[in-house]
């Protein structure tokens, strides 16, 4: 992860999407519990909020760009004054 935020900007992949591994979600859901619906603000293909499913969760998902996952509206997460 350090070698990520240490690229510059030309080495850095488009919007900045890198995909999380399973095991970290798997991993922090040893740790903590969520009660209501999670909302996936950078959502990319999936690979933290079909884990978040699997167990369970129900999820809200969306990102900057359409990824085949989530919603098709791009919404970048930053720019919210509310969570929708």
């Amino acid at each position: 992860m350090f070698d990520t935020l240490m690229k510059l900007d030309k080495d850095r992949e488009v919007l900045d999407f890198y995909a999380t591994d399973k095991r970290a979600t798997k991993e922090l859901l040893t740790r903590e519990n969520f009660r209501e619906t999670i909302y996936e603000t950078a959502c990319g293909q999936g690979h933290i909020g079909k884990v978040l499913e699997e167990y369970g969760y129900r999820v809200k998902a969306e990102d900057i760009c359409y990824r085949g996952y989530g919603s098709e509206r791009e919404v970048d997460f930053l720019q919210l004054r509310k969570i929708p």
